[in-house]
């Protein structure tokens, strides 16, 4: 059932005349709209259930009349199990009425099963009925988050982009992740991927006393752009889509003041079909929420209409949320875009990604990952060949600042690329067999000529296969803790002798695939490999160096640090975290116990240390918080260089002391497959573990652990 409810513009009288299908149907008297202005505008609505609840009713008997008309419809709607679609149209002076708040017979209407309440900005759509099409639902995600935001304003987009990702994941959904928060980029990911059924902006918007409404991106450097609606409209007018979500505050709120329509209403008179927008400041936790629960409905083939309406009951414990939503129309059916039935994702890009990296030794976060967006943004225009003719990255910092995790989320970005894994030490047999590897399954005769020719020496080899075959098959090639390659010479590392040659023939031929293929390199430090006068290194690879977090990134990993962010020693621990993540990470573990530990002596003993000192402390003291068993057991397993399965360290301790060891992260886990996993003590205390055991303990270690 498909109703419009108008109100006249005009006031005649003293009243308002209201239509229900363009037929008169009762007179609001203007007194009562402009009490309910004023209540809607001191905005107690917003938090307080009881306020929300009490404008409902009164919103609701405006509707109704004295006749009853809303009433009716209800009661025919629920006897005839059918939905009702409440399209309705307010005029400028009244459209901040919260329509969405009606409330009858002791319950809001819109957490009815069979209610939705449509702004209709005009009739353009109102005849076309488009069917749902059996394919992959296509969903672009962007946040804005420039650099220049004050202080404390900055949101947990990765949240959002994370919980999204985990909630459609199995179902037939393309989800591309636009890292430049930019116009442009919005722009080229549109024609890239020839348009998109949703369109997700996330960031901060506003209402500027000169410009209106506008939305706050970022310009090519990151800092704040604010975009107007004729500027996103430029932008989304060559590949509209069927839906876009404004989520930023306030976006579907008008300016009285600028006689300015909201930025959602204005995006539906442009040309886009149905927009989402937020009616009022809304919090990034439930915000996050409810995009989520949407896009999970709209992945399983369920309309608009019924997607938003469960996101609302999703959050209808946290009242704040749901009613600030708002839907904006141009009269169009909100029917499903894709059909529901179709076969679910038994492994998506993603999972696969981190998977194939753990499997390699890589250590990488594929849950929890927040901050370093600059550095995804410097990455993503190097490795896509914008800017700076380089296509290799070289990312570089000390342990524990999160250098797999930035490859990995770049890598994420990467889908359409095969991945090459090197970890550690370099070989050339190993280069060449996986490579032998992906051109066989991927049918690259060319590739494998190559690798079969007897005649041809390695370096060669390498040369032709970026001239021709990695073009055709693009490769992502991954070099992890490259700093074992490296020899320190003076104040300088140079590549080791026998790695020389693998990595020149790589840097000397990258640019020959014209950025089809791509390489990143992760290492503690910036290395020189000079050649007939040119340092290779510098000249084909972007430096990304990564420091400790600080400022936002550094706020938003402490809130992801339960037991610090609650601990009364909060600044102790950040102190000493020194913005490393992995050092957070351990003294977020003794938080937790912190009853266990002499805070003052751990105060005393890293005043003035750098962070190697502090991470072989934290280790130690976590580890000697367990007992001497735990110690023991610890400093054996550091004999294994590589993961092995948790039956080889049965002759050192029970499997409680290894379980011990992974939930203090001491341990690291690389699950291989559904049952088994394989686990290592973490590479960054393995060597210092080790070496607490005399010679004589080592020997018989190894002897035990090998023989």
């Amino acid at each position: 059932m498909r109703h419009t409810i108008k109100v006249d513009p005009e006031v005649n009288e003293g009243t308002r005349t209201l239509y229900w299908n363009d037929e008169i149907s009762h007179h609001i008297a203007e007194v009562d709209i402009q009490e309910m202005l004023t209540e809607a505008r001191m905005e107690m609505w917003k938090s307080s259930e009881p306020s929300g609840a009490t404008l409902g009713k009164r919103l609701y008997d405006a509707l109704n009349g004295s006749g009853g008309k809303l009433t009716t419809i209800l009661d025919e709607s629920f006897q005839k199990g059918e939905p009702l679609y409440l399209y309705i149209q307010l005029p400028f002076a009244i459209n901040a009425l919260p329509v969405e708040l009606l409330h009858y017979n002791g319950k809001f209407q819109l957490l009815n099963n069979k209610l939705h309440i449509i702004r209709k900005i005009n009739d353009r759509n109102r005849l076309k009925n488009e069917q749902p099409e059996k394919r992959a639902l296509k969903l672009l995600f962007m946040a804005c988050s420039p650099i220049d935001l004050p202080e404390g304003s900055v949101l947990q987009f990765e949240n959002e982009e994370e919980l999204i990702l985990n909630k459609v994941q199995k179902y037939p959904v393309e989800m591309r992740i636009e890292d430049s928060g930019s116009l442009e980029g919005l722009a080229d990911a549109l024609y890239e991927g020839d348009g998109y059924d949703i369109v997700h902006i996330t960031g901060h918007a506003g209402i500027d006393p000169e410009l209106g409404p506008v939305f706050y991106m970022e310009n090519d450097v990151g800092e704040m752009q604010k975009v107007t609606v004729n500027m996103l409209w430029e932008k989304l007018k060559d590949f509209p889509p069927k839906l876009l979500f404004l989520s930023g505050c306030s976006t579907g709120k008008s300016d009285k003041f600028k006689d300015s329509e909201s930025f959602g209403f204005q995006m539906v008179e442009n040309g886009v079909s149905v927009v989402l927008g937020w009616g009022l400041p809304v919090s990034d936790a439930g915000a996050t929420q409810l995009t989520a629960e949407l896009y999970r409905n709209i992945a399983i083939g369920k309309g608009i209409h019924e997607s938003v309406q469960a996101a609302r009951q999703s959050v209808e414990g946290h009242y704040h949320t749901w009613p600030l939503l708002r839907i904006f129309t141009d009269g169009s059916r909100l029917n499903p875009l894709i059909t529901a039935g179709q076969k679910l994702k038994s492994n998506t890009s993603r999972t696969i990604t981190y998977k194939f990296l753990t499997d390699s030794q890589v250590q990488v976060l594929e849950n929890g990952f927040v901050g370093r967006r600059r550095n995804i943004q410097q990455g993503m225009r190097t490795l896509k060949g914008n800017g700076n003719n380089k296509y290799g990255l070289l990312i570089r910092g000390p342990a524990g600042v999160g250098k797999s995790c930035l490859a990995g989320k770049l890598m994420e970005r990467f889908r359409e690329k095969e991945l090459l894994v090197m970890h550690g030490e370099l070989k050339n047999a190993e280069l060449l067999q996986k490579l032998r590897g992906i051109f066989d399954r991927k049918g690259c005769s060319s590739g494998l000529k190559i690798l079969n020719d007897t005649e041809m020496v390695f370096e060669d080899k390498v040369k032709s296969l970026f001239r021709d075959p990695l073009k055709d098959i693009p490769i992502l090639i991954y070099l992890d803790d490259f700093e074992q390659n490296l020899i320190p010479k003076g104040n300088e590392y140079h590549v080791r002798e026998g790695s020389i040659g693998l990595i020149k023939s790589i840097l000397t031929a990258l640019d020959w695939a014209e950025g089809e293929t791509n390489l990143i390199i992760t290492s503690r430090y910036l290395f020189i490999l000079e050649v007939e006068g040119n340092d290779l290194s510098h000249e084909k690879l972007f430096d990304i160096p990564l420091m400790s977090f600080r400022g936002a990134d550094l706020e938003k990993k402490k809130r992801e640090l339960k037991y610090i962010s609650n601990s009364k020693h909060i600044d102790l621990y950040m102190e000493f975290g020194k913005g490393n993540p992995r050092l957070l990470e351990w003294l977020d573990k003794i938080a937790e116990e912190e009853d266990k530990y002499d805070l003052q002596e751990l105060q005393k003993a890293l005043k003035d240390k750098n962070e190697e000192y502090i991470r072989e402390y934290l280790a130690d003291i976590i580890a000697r918080v367990q007992g001497k068993e735990f110690v023991h057991f610890l400093n054996r397993a550091a004999v294994f260089r590589q993961p092995v399965y948790d039956s080889a360290f049965e002759m050192f301790g029970s499997g409680e002391l290894l379980d011990n060891g992974v939930s203090l992260t001491l341990f690291e886990q690389e699950q291989v497959q559904e049952e088994n996993s394989l686990y290592w003590v973490a590479p960054v205390i393995r060597e210092d573990r080790w070496q607490r055991l005399s010679a004589e303990e080592q020997f018989d270690t190894h002897k035990l652990a090998y023989d």
